[in-house]
């Protein structure tokens, strides 16, 4: 009788697969190997413990199964390409997920990115075209007043400022910009207010001088009539009049900084861009 392990060839003897003559064989061995033999009693009792649980697998054979030597005992029997392919369906779960939180991660990035608020430049300081408007909505002083009116934009605490409000238009032009174009009364001077959602263009600081409001980077884009420019924090405000600048940097150090969006606010404005992108809106 060889002295060799019967191995794999337990199962198939356990489970009555072997030929009478190969089964002969094996008991034989068997019978001479305590180590078979002690294998061979286990898997047995593991089968009649399995065919014989009435409600589930008994918890002495689940424990039995998951034995970590016993694992690796079987694990060394098992064909070289069952090892591999469970191995590679591992792998590939991970792969799956780490693809899936990179991917979600762009695509939180992509929306990030499209939900920048826009850049706006000098047009914050010209005044729209009303005649090719959309739409344009009409307040006078008493609406401007009432809280909540002009709450999508900054202005005065009209209570207690030295600023006056006179009249307000809330124009949305042809190419879907919507712009708050307001008067408003500092002492005599007629003061023109020209306000659109986004960000000062990088860069803007070294093209125009900085006036000297405290706190408050204000820049001088025009002598003639005076004009500056600021961001307001998501709001760009424009001042125009033909006063002189200090009375400008007067008006401009009593409006507040607006609210710069939240992360969720930019995500969702990502994602309506993306959205009209589909839609063609």
């Amino acid at each position: 009788m060889t002295t060799r392990h019967l191995g794999k060839r337990l199962y198939a003897l356990v489970d009555g697969r072997l030929s009478r003559e190969d089964a002969y064989v094996a008991m034989a061995h068997v019978g001479e190997c305590t180590e078979c033999a002690a294998r061979w009693e286990a898997l047995r009792n593991d089968r009649i413990a399995l065919q014989t649980s009435g409600n589930g697998v008994d918890m002495s054979f689940t424990s039995h199964l998951l034995d970590r030597d016993r694992i690796a005992e079987i694990a060394r029997d098992e064909p070289k390409r069952h090892v591999r392919a469970a191995s590679g369906r591992v792998v590939s779960a991970a792969v799956i997920g780490v693809s899936l939180f990179a991917g979600g991660a762009l695509f939180l990035g992509i929306l990030w990115k499209l939900g920048a608020p826009p850049e706006v430049g000098l047009q914050v300081a010209k005044l729209p075209d009303a005649a090719t408007a959309s739409s344009v909505q009409l307040m006078g002083a008493p609406r401007m007043r009432l809280e909540g009116s002009l709450v999508s934009w900054v202005h005065p605490a009209w209570d207690t400022s030295t600023v006056i409000p006179i009249d307000a238009s809330v124009i949305h032009t042809a190419d879907g910009t919507t712009v708050l174009v307001a008067r408003v009364l500092a002492g005599n001077d007629s003061i023109t207010v020209i306000e659109q959602k986004g960000t000062l263009p990088a860069g803007f600081s070294s093209e125009f001088p900085m006036g000297g409001v405290a706190g408050r980077e204000v820049y001088v884009v025009s002598d003639h009539p005076t004009q500056v420019v600021w961001d307001a924090g998501g709001v760009v405000v424009g001042l125009g009049c033909t006063c002189s600048l200090d009375v400008l940097q007067s008006v401009a150090s009593q409006f507040p900084n607006g609210n710069e969006p939240g992360v969720l606010e930019r995500l969702g404005d990502g994602l309506r861009a993306v959205a009209d992108a589909v839609t063609g809106g």
